[in-house]
């Protein structure tokens, strides 16, 4: 028995491919159709819009419960973003903050970690020079390791927490240890 799980209507490859569809139209496939991860029915709605391409119903709902935030300026809305996390910090959950370009990554980094240092959960830490110019490290903070290294264990994306930093040395744990 052969299970194939995936969505025919995601962007397709820019060479030959859309196996998946094709299997689909010949022999047919099995739909779900109930949402679970989003536990209101506004939100399960607001899902369904948006993969129906009907954004700006989904939008209007979102803003409508007050789940879309806006700022005049990029600085406001940056200084926002980073207050709301660090209200909302919690070391034992894991968040995430995406941004579009890489100086805005390095912006919101060098911010939130500014905040774990100001709370006294990570020390100021030790300079290393990185790919992305001198950034500062100690125990507590987490990692993205940005390149595979066997030679490490590591692969590119993989997140680490480092366990010791010290000049010219970085000791990180991966996953559960």
């Amino acid at each position: 028995k052969l299970v194939l799980v995936g969505d025919p209507d995601q962007l397709q490859p820019i060479e030959a491919g859309a196996a998946f569809r094709a299997i689909t139209d010949r022999i047919g496939y099995a739909e779900l159709g109930t949402i679970y991860r989003q536990r209101e029915e506004w939100m399960r709605v607001a899902s369904l819009d948006l993969a129906r391409g009907q954004v700006a119903e989904a939008l209007s709902a979102y803003r409508g419960h007050g789940r879309v935030l806006g700022s005049e300026l990029k600085a406001e809305a940056i200084a926002s973003l980073i207050e709301d996390w660090n209200l909302e910090y919690d070391l034992e959950k894991s968040t995430l903050i995406l941004a579009h370009l890489r100086r805005d990554v390095r912006t919101l980094n060098v911010m939130a970690r500014e905040k774990l240092v100001e709370r006294g959960l990570v020390g100021a830490g030790h300079a290393f020079r990185t790919e992305d110019g001198v950034r500062h490290f100690d125990a507590g903070d987490q990692i993205v390791f940005l390149r595979n290294e066997t030679s490490l264990g590591v692969k590119n994306g993989m997140i680490g927490r480092v366990v010791e930093a010290a000049d010219n040395r970085i000791v990180a744990e991966i996953g559960e240890g």
